[in-house]
Parts: C-alpha cells; sequence; structure tokens
C-alpha cells in the first residue's frame, strides 16, 4: 500500500475518515487495513479466474501463457486487440 506499514495507512486513513461528511467507524477502518495487509499480494487473478476468462479474449490458457511469455499470438488476437 504505496510503501506505507499497515500502521501507517491505517492513521492516513483515520486522517482522510475525518474530513468525510459521514465518517467510518474506527473499527470498519482497521478492519479494511487488517485485510488489505493479511496477504502480501491479495489479488491473484490468472486465466484460471472464472470472471477474467469470461473478459479474456484469449482463446484458451495456452494462448494466455503465451501471451504471459511474450511470444507472438495470431492474428486474431492482434485484430480484437487494436
Amino acid at each position: 500500500m504505496l510503501g506505507l506499514s499497515a500502521g501507517e495507512c491505517e492513521n492516513k486513513l483515520l486522517e482522510w475518515n475525518d474530513k468525510n461528511r459521514v465518517e467510518l467507524s474506527g473499527a470498519e477502518l482497521g478492519s479494511v487495513v487488517r485485510s488489505a495487509y493479511l496477504h502480501r499480494f491479495p489479488y491473484r487473478y490468472s486465466c484460471r479466474d472464472a470472471l477474467l476468462r469470461r473478459y479474456c479474449p484469449l482463446k484458451d490458457e495456452n494462448d494466455c501463457q503465451a501471451f504471459a511469455a511474450g511470444k507472438s499470438l495470431p492474428p486474431p488476437w492482434r485484430k480484437s486487440c487494436q
């Protein structure tokens, strides 16, 4: 989170919260910070994520792996990407 520790992040959120017309509770903000810092990389989306697969223009996991490896893809991919 921008290179901040969990405590620094929580303090920044509490400062921000004081400026809002409708404040969130300190407990709720603390919960958000704990959740955000629970894992080093909390978002682990990949070709196996059902939601991303639904909207991905690549036809299958092989194309996804080729794309991730920087290999050229067949013309339909390039065309749909423009």
